[in-house]
């Protein structure tokens, strides 16, 4: 475990764009791995490090994104980090289940976006 203690006990948030469709993401998909799978190195360095790692802000159609969806993805990312207690993410759950229970396309969430990544499981 790291010596220094300075981020120990805080959150880690991470917010993450990819180009491709949701769908993209998973056995079936085109890239076989989850974004989960992908970020797990960010994860392995939040517990070395002592953070809370939190469920990543994930935003997925990036390259197909129009400047209304940008803004309204700007809003729930604003909400989120406005939440006071940010959904974590255990070291044992990162599967399909819990990946698709939090991912949300580019645009959906407007509005009510840190209200649905609380109830996800």
């Amino acid at each position: 475990v790291y010596k220094r203690q300075a981020l120990h006990g805080k959150e880690l948030l991470l917010a993450v764009s990819v180009g491709g469709a949701g769908s993209a993401y998973g056995r079936e998909g085109a890239h076989i791995y989850t974004i989960h799978e992908f970020l797990r190195p960010m994860q392995g360095t939040s517990r070395v490090i002592g953070t809370k790692y939190a469920v990543p802000f994930l935003s997925v159609g990036a390259l197909e994104i129009t400047d209304e969806a940008i803004a309204r993805r700007a809003q729930d990312y604003a909400a989120v980090l406005q939440t006071p207690a940010l959904p974590l993410l255990d070291i044992f759950r990162s599967g399909n289940s819990e990946v698709l229970s939090y991912w949300v396309p580019v645009g959906v969430m407007a509005g009510g976006g840190p209200a649905y990544l609380r109830g996800a499981p």
